[in-house]
C-alpha cells in the first residue's frame, strides 16, 4: 500500500502544533490562574497546587458575599473572611464583604479592621441587592452568597496574597494620613481665627481664656484603658513585647475547652523567660543589650487565674481594652506571643516582628505556618513532655485550686 507523503507531513505538522500547544498551556498554568471549566491553579515555592473544588459555585458578575451565622465572636468572623478573601483572590473572583444581621457585631469587626487599615478590603457592612436577611431559609438562596456548605481551608493564605493585601493597606494608610493632616490644618485655621477674635476682649476674659487653655491641655487625649502610660520618646530604644492572654470565655474550669483553648499563665512566663533573654542567641529576636524591654499583657478582667505572676515582674497589664487598639498593638510589636484564639490570626499575619505561636490549637495549618518566616511555633522549641507539663498538668493544678 502506497502512503501519501504530503498527507503524512500535514498530520505530523498538526501533531507538532498540538504538542507545542499543550506544552505552552502547561507552563502557563504554573504562572497564571485558569478560571471556569478548567479550574484554577497556582504555584507557591516552586510547587504547583491544584484547586480540588470540583463543585465550583458560579456567581453573577464573578462577585460574592459571605454570610456568617450569629453567635461567633469577632475573631472567628474575621478569620473566615480572610479565608474567603484569599479563596477569591486565587479564583479571579471579587469578594464584596461580610453580610451580617447583627449590627453590633459588624461595628466590632469593622473597628478591628480599621486599626490595621483593612476596613475597605474586608468590607463588613454590605449585602447584595434584593437580599432577604430576615428569613433564615432565604439567607443562602441568593446567587451571590457563598454556600454555607462550601469548605474553604487556609491553602490560599500565601505570601503573594499577603503582599497584595499589604500594598492595599499602605495605600489606605496614606489616604488616612492625608485626611488627618487636612483636619489638623482646618483645626489650626479655626484656632488662629478664634485667637485673633479673642484678642479684642478685655483683660479679664484673656486671663480666663488662658486658664481654660491650660486646663484643657492637661487633660489626656488618649482613650486607651491602659493601666500604665508610656512616654513615646522611649520607643526609640525599646523592644516591645506584646502578649495576648486569652481569658473571659475560657478557663481551667471549662471542661469543654480546658485543654484545647486555655493556656495557663505559666506558659506565657516560660516563653518570656526563654525569648527575651538577650544572652540566648538562638532565638533570633534582634534584642541587643542597649535596648529596654517593654512587656505588655493584653487580656480580660474576667479570669479565674489571677495575673499576679505578670504584675510581680512589673509587666504592663491592659485589660478589657478596645479591640481595635489591642489589634494594632499586637501587630506592631517587635515580638508577639500569641494565645489560642482566632483573634490573633490577623495581627500575626500582619505583624511587623516575630510571632511565637502556641503548640496547640492555633487555627492555621502547619503548611501555612511554614510559609511565613516570622512565625515560630512553640512545639519546635519545646519537647512534648515539657509542653504537657507546662500546659496540661498546670491546667489540672489550677482546676483543682480554683474550680
Amino acid at each position: 500500500m502506497r502512503c501519501n507523503t504530503s498527507s503524512n507531513k500535514v498530520i505530523l505538522f498538526s501533531c507538532l502544533l498540538v504538542v507545542l500547544g499543550c506544552t505552552t498551556i502547561y507552563y502557563l498554568s504554573e504562572e497564571i490562574f485558569l478560571v471556569g471549566g478548567l479550574g484554577s491553579s497556582f504555584r507557591e515555592g516552586g510547587k504547583l497546587r491544584k484547586d480540588e473544588d470540583k463543585d465550583k459555585q458560579y456567581y453573577p458578575n464573578n462577585e460574592f458575599w459571605y454570610v456568617h451565622p450569629n453567635g461567633d465572636r469577632s475573631g472567628s468572623i474575621i478569620r473566615k473572611m480572610i479565608l474567603v478573601h484569599s479563596y477569591a483572590y486565587y479564583n479571579n473572583l471579587t469578594f464584596r464583604g461580610l453580610c451580617h444581621t447583627n449590627l453590633n457585631r459588624i461595628r466590632q469587626v469593622n473597628s478591628c479592621l480599621d486599626g490595621l487599615h483593612l476596613t475597605s478590603i474586608f468590607n463588613a457592612s454590605s449585602c447584595p441587592n434584593n437580599y432577604n436577611n430576615t428569613s433564615s431559609s432565604m439567607k443562602y438562596n441568593h446567587p451571590n452568597i457563598i454556600s454555607p456548605n462550601k469548605t474553604i481551608n487556609d491553602d490560599y493564605i500565601t505570601p503573594n496574597w499577603l503582599a497584595d493585601i499589604n500594598r492595599q493597606r499602605q495605600r489606605q494608610q496614606l489616604l488616612s494620613q492625608q485626611q488627618q493632616q487636612q483636619q489638623q490644618q482646618q483645626s489650626t485655621t479655626t484656632t488662629d481665627t478664634n485667637t485673633s477674635s479673642s484678642s479684642t476682649q478685655n483683660n479679664n476674659n484673656n486671663n480666663n481664656n488662658s486658664t481654660n487653655s491650660n486646663l484643657t491641655t492637661s487633660i489626656p487625649t488618649s482613650t486607651s484603658n491602659s493601666l500604665i502610660s508610656k512616654n513615646s520618646s522611649s520607643l526609640v530604644s525599646t523592644y516591645r513585647v506584646a502578649v495576648h492572654v486569652r481569658r473571659g470565655d475560657v478557663s481551667p474550669c471549662t471542661e469543654r475547652y480546658k485543654y484545647s483553648r486555655y493556656l495557663p499563665n505559666k506558659y506565657f512566663l516560660e516563653i518570656l523567660d526563654q525569648y527575651i533573654n538577650s544572652n540566648n542567641n538562638n532565638n533570633n529576636n534582634n534584642i541587643n543589650n542597649n535596648m529596654n524591654i517593654d512587656v505588655t499583657i493584653y487580656s480580660e478582667s474576667k479570669t479565674v487565674e489571677p495575673f499576679d505572676g505578670f504584675i510581680h515582674r512589673g509587666y504592663n497589664l491592659e485589660l478589657d481594652n478596645d479591640l481595635a487598639v489591642v489589634w494594632k498593638q499586637l501587630a506592631s510589636a517587635d515580638l508577639l506571643i500569641s494565645s489560642i484564639s482566632n483573634f490573633n490570626i490577623v495581627p500575626a499575619l500582619f505583624s511587623d516582628g516575630l510571632v511565637v505561636l502556641p503548640p496547640i490549637g492555633f487555627t492555621l495549618s502547619k503548611e501555612v505556618k511554614n510559609r511565613f518566616p516570622h512565625f515560630i511555633s512553640t512545639n519546635l522549641m519545646w519537647s512534648k513532655k515539657r509542653i504537657n507539663t507546662i500546659i496540661t498538668k498546670e491546667t489540672d493544678r489550677l482546676a483543682g485550686e480554683f474550680c
